[in-house]
């Protein structure tokens, strides 16, 4: 048994010291790079950095997606293809994935609604999933969700996870609806800065990438980031977070919730950034929200800004 621990400590060590000189060639490259020609080290990055990690799933989840409508939209960035569907015909729910995931990981909870009588919409946002593309971006996440939005108008309620809380909480500071937002991010110019280090990129170099991406979209990311936002938001809303989540933190909800006009906090623990999509109480919290509240919310035109 002792042999077993020393072997995996020494595999971990060993994926340790693999990340931390990837992450030091990174810094290097990109440095060198943006000494010569920072247009293109700004282009290497949206190629890179924009770029997510594929979601993987059981197979047996993905059977679900043949119970569903199956619809596809094209947005205007890219022209990208944009794989969506629709579960039901009660009182519509929308689930907005964050970075990196998929609209099917919402599979316990899509199950749990229908049962509960609502219908159910998710879709996959630019270069995730079903969809096309190979690299994306936050402003390419809100473009998509008014695409569903203009699509889908019988909507009644939305709960997103993560960096989804950026088009949910934008969407909804002009067309109230009730809201959960799950382990969502807070400042966006903050943590994207943090999770480009991550991958050794520096703060300079992310910072002029990301004043790029926002004259090409006409919109800046204090502009939809969830801390500038939420205070305009009047929609009833849950946010929920664990405690131990190493991914958006837990403190910074609570100041979510604080600048929320209608908003309301749960505090979990031990479910982490991901599992806590899966975890039994969180789902029960999310179906007694809305059929409090989605129930008798009204469905207007869309209003956009």
């Amino acid at each position: 048994m002792h042999n077993h621990y020393q072997k995996v400590n020494n595999q971990k060590r060993f994926r340790t010291i693999v990340r931390s000189f990837k992450l030091k060639a990174t810094s290097a490259t990109t440095r060198w790079s943006w000494s010569i020609s920072p247009s293109l080290t700004k282009r290497l990055v949206q190629r890179s950095f924009f770029k997510p990690v594929p979601f993987v799933l059981p197979k047996e989840r993905l059977s679900l997606l043949d119970d569903a409508r199956y619809f596809t939209l094209t947005i205007k960035s890219g022209k990208k293809r944009i794989a969506f569907w629709h579960w039901g015909n009660g009182p519509a729910i929308l689930l907005i994935h964050g970075w990196g995931g998929q609209g099917i990981q919402f599979y316990n909870l899509i199950q749990r609604l229908r049962q509960e009588g609502f219908s159910v919409i998710t879709f996959d946002k630019p270069a995730h999933g079903f969809s096309s593309g190979k690299t994306t971006n936050v402003f390419e996440f809100i473009e998509t969700t008014q695409a569903v939005f203009q699509h889908e108008l019988k909507i009644k309620g939305i709960l997103a996870h993560s960096m989804g809380a950026v088009s949910a909480l934008w969407i909804t500071q002009n067309n109230p609806l009730p809201l959960v937002l799950i382990a969502p991010i807070f400042n966006l110019t903050k943590g994207l800065v943090q999770w480009s280090s991550q991958f050794g990129i520096e703060e300079k170099i992310i910072l002029n990438t990301l004043r790029n991406l926002e004259k090409k979209h006409s919109l800046s990311l204090d502009e939809i980031s969830p801390d500038q936002v939420a205070a305009k938001c009047n929609s009833p809303t849950m946010v929920i977070h664990d405690k131990f989540d190493k991914v958006t933190s837990a403190s910074d909800s609570k100041k979510l919730a604080e600048l929320l006009t209608n908003g309301q906090l749960l505090i979990t623990e031990d479910l982490g950034h991901n599992r806590i999509l899966e975890d039994t109480q969180v789902i029960s919290h999310s179906l007694v929200f809305f059929n409090r509240y989605s129930l008798n919310a009204p469905v207007s035109p869309l209003v956009y800004e």
